[in-house]
Formats: structure tokens, sequence, C-alpha cells
């Protein structure tokens, strides 16, 4: 099974220890794969050392490389696809459902509202951090 985390649910997942958080880490225990593409990867390095998160960067004694790397070592990093455009409002939402699509994932998680008005893609269910978090029961 493979799922797609959208780049603003990684950074929660990375920075704090909410319900991002905890869904990242039911999927590494149940072995889900996270899906990652080049693109969203360097969405990542663009938005992590933005001011509103270097104290937070700075609290848990991380840089933007050592996130980075640890999140390499815990997903399947699939190529960039590029899809006909689907939200118009914001074009660069279209690349979580490429990556989607080219992974054939299971699940899309985001907490962007272009995104979860679809409700799915292809198929592919998107849904909340908290909405998938029960599709991932612990234990």
């Amino acid at each position: 099974m493979r799922v797609v985390l959208d780049t603003s649910v990684l950074v929660s997942a990375l920075l704090w220890r909410g319900t991002p958080h905890h869904l990242l880490q039911r999927l590494e225990q149940r072995g889900v794969a996270v899906v990652i593409t080049p693109r969203m990867i360097q969405e990542l390095r663009e938005v992590l050392p933005r001011p509103k998160f270097v104290g937070r960067l700075h609290a848990l004694n991380v840089s933007v490389d050592m996130l980075l790397d640890s999140v390499l070592e815990h997903v399947e990093l699939f190529p960039d696809r590029t899809i006909a455009p689907v939200i118009r409002e914001d074009p660069t939402d279209d690349r979580v459902l490429a990556a989607a699509q080219a992974a054939n994932a299971s699940l899309i998680v985001s907490g962007d509202l272009h995104l979860l008005r679809l409700r799915t893609f292809a198929g592919i269910p998107i849904v909340t951090p908290r909405q998938a978090l029960t599709r991932f029961p612990a234990g």
C-alpha cells in the first residue's frame, strides 16, 4: 500500500507532534509506503527554511538537510509526472495528484481545501490527516 502526504502534512509531521506526526509514525509501523517525488522534495527544501519554521527547527535542534535526509530514508521515491490540470486555483496542487497516480497510491492525505474538495482523484480517496489516522488503527 502507498500513501501520498502533501507538503503541508509532511511539514507538520516533521516539526510538530500532532495528528500528522502520529499518522506518519503509524504508516511506518504498518509498513505503508509514503510516496514522494523530486518536485515534492524541492518544495520541502523551499518551505522548511521559511522564517515561520526557523524557531521550530532550532527548538528541535535539526537543520533542513537533517530533516530531508530523515524523510528520504523513510519514503518511496517516484519520478515526477505531469497530468492534465485539475486544480486551477493552485496548479502546484496537481503535483500531489500526479504523484498519487504515478505511484498507484491507495490514499492522498492533505489539509489543502483545493484537494479535499475533490474527495477522490483517479479513484484515490483524498482525506485529512485525522481521517487517514482512523484508516490505520493502532495495534
